[in-house]
């Protein structure tokens, strides 16, 4: 299977993918041809890709080199105890169905890459390794999603904190200020105190205003904490499922592109461009 490579921002749909079997690709990065495995997974955060990558190849006896996405590289990566040593390549791309395929590459001093004709028993033990290190990304990228959707959660829970605090103050503010205006009947003002009586009816108009304007935003935000909890619980799930190593189901992998989609606008670091 030959694929080029893309860099592309992705559309912000969240789901978790059954396991999936570890395949021997040849893709192309910067014009050049590398055989290799590859898997898909879900759309992630690329530091979290980076940082699972980094682990894979210190795991693995492994030095890590660079530090930019889809440049980040391992040498001295062995395998076998008494196995050849590596250097390791990582690459995604990104498919039509809003994942990610994985792909890992590894080339020997000499040039040769792991394949299962060249290296038939270095090859069983790499796709053993890679399988683990499949489920690190799927299990670390979920957690970024819980961690990120609690945060929205929380940053929701404060707005409607300021919100119903802000209410409070103006209906204080309006108690006061209505008593004034009552003092105020049937007595004998001066211009001056008529126009003050005056900016405060208009004040208290104002007040009225923006605390139904607040009520409505506290009544969307309740709305939105609703069905962000409802996502927190299905990233729960897939984490306890994730960490017995049962295989995700189809309710698992329900589709929360909708809620995520608010959760991730304005926090979630996707690929560039």
């Amino acid at each position: 299977m030959k694929k080029t490579l893309l860099s592309c921002w992705v559309c912000l749909t969240i789901s978790l993918l059954p396991a999936q079997k570890i395949e021997e690709v040849t893709f192309t990065e910067k014009n050049k041809q590398l055989d290799g495995f590859g898997f898909k997974a879900p759309v992630c955060n690329k530091d979290v890709l980076v940082n699972t990558w980094k682990t894979f190849i210190k795991k693995n006896g492994g030095k890590v080199k660079g530090g930019v996405i889809n440049k980040v590289t391992g040498s001295e990566i062995q395998f076998l105890q008494e196995g050849n040593r590596w250097s390791g390549y990582f690459a995604y791309s990104f498919n039509e169905d809003n994942t990610l395929t994985i792909y890992t590459s590894f080339q020997d001093m000499q040039g040769d890459f792991l394949t299962s004709k060249n290296y038939k028993n270095e090859y069983d033990s790499l796709v053993t390794i890679l399988s683990g290190y499949r489920d690190s990304i799927l299990k670390e990228c979920n957690l970024d999603d819980l961690n990120r959707a609690r945060a929205y959660s929380n940053t929701l829970s404060k707005e409607k904190i300021r919100n119903s605090d802000r209410i409070l103050y103006l209906e204080k503010s309006n108690q006061s200020d209505q008593q004034k205006v009552t003092l105020s009947e049937g007595k004998d003002l001066t211009e001056k105190e008529k126009v003050s009586i005056e900016k405060i009816k208009q004040r208290i108009i104002s007040n009225i205003t923006e605390i139904q304007l607040l009520r409505d935003k506290n009544r969307i935000l309740d709305e939105q904490i609703k069905s962000q909890s409802l996502v927190i619980q299905r990233f729960e799930t897939r984490k306890d499922h994730l960490e017995k190593g049962i295989e995700l189901s189809s309710s698992d992998n329900a589709d929360t592109s909708e809620t995520v989609k608010k959760t991730d606008e304005n926090t979630r670091d996707y690929f560039d461009r």
